[in-house]
């Protein structure tokens, strides 16, 4: 038995026994499920990978990592103040950052709060 099967079983029966045992939902009981479903999709985004360092190519396996790819970098998304469709989250954090860099740079405070150097 594998890492991964002897956790994946792990997981589902910790969910089966906190599910008959608590008398109301808590979202703690949903943990070990999540931890599986992430397990689950990185599984066929792997089998890609190692296909390409292989140097053999499918469509199904560009399918796979192109979908995979996509979803690290959050596009399509829906943000901003005013939704506006087809966005990357990465691409609006970019963004962010570089329209408030002077919030986030270190600042020449010396002395007591509120006074400067000079």
């Amino acid at each position: 038995m594998t890492a991964f099967a002897f956790n994946a079983f792990l997981a589902g029966g910790s969910y089966f026994i906190a599910t008959v045992t608590y008398f109301y939902v808590d979202a703690r009981l949903y943990l070990p499920i999540f931890f599986l479903v992430v397990a689950l999709a990185v599984l066929p985004a792997e089998g890609a990978v190692s296909q390409v360092l292989k140097l053999r190519f499918s469509p199904s396996m560009v399918g796979v990592l192109t979908v995979f790819l996509l979803t690290c970098i959050g596009y399509p998304s829906q943000s901003g103040f005013q939704p506006q469709r087809n966005r990357s989250q990465v691409w609006d954090v970019t963004m962010t950052l570089t329209k408030n860099a002077s919030i986030l740079a270190p600042s020449s405070v010396s002395g007591p709060i509120g006074t400067t150097a000079r």
